[in-house]
């Protein structure tokens, strides 16, 4: 999953057993951080981005 922090495009990824944001700044082309978080604790920021209709359809 995608979210936007100021100028930072931040990327959610799971590898193996643990998750992994990316913080990437376009403006330079570069990846400033990757960060191993507690998804329990940051997933309310990629709420937004979750879509759940088509299990409904």
């Amino acid at each position: 999953m995608t979210r936007r922090e100021g100028e930072y495009t931040i990327r959610l990824y799971e590898l193996a057993e643990f998750y992994v944001e990316i913080w990437y700044l376009q403006r330079i082309n570069k990846v400033l951080r990757v960060e191993v978080v507690n998804i329990a604790e940051i997933m309310h920021q990629y709420e937004p981005e979750i879509n759940i209709n088509d299990i409904f359809s």
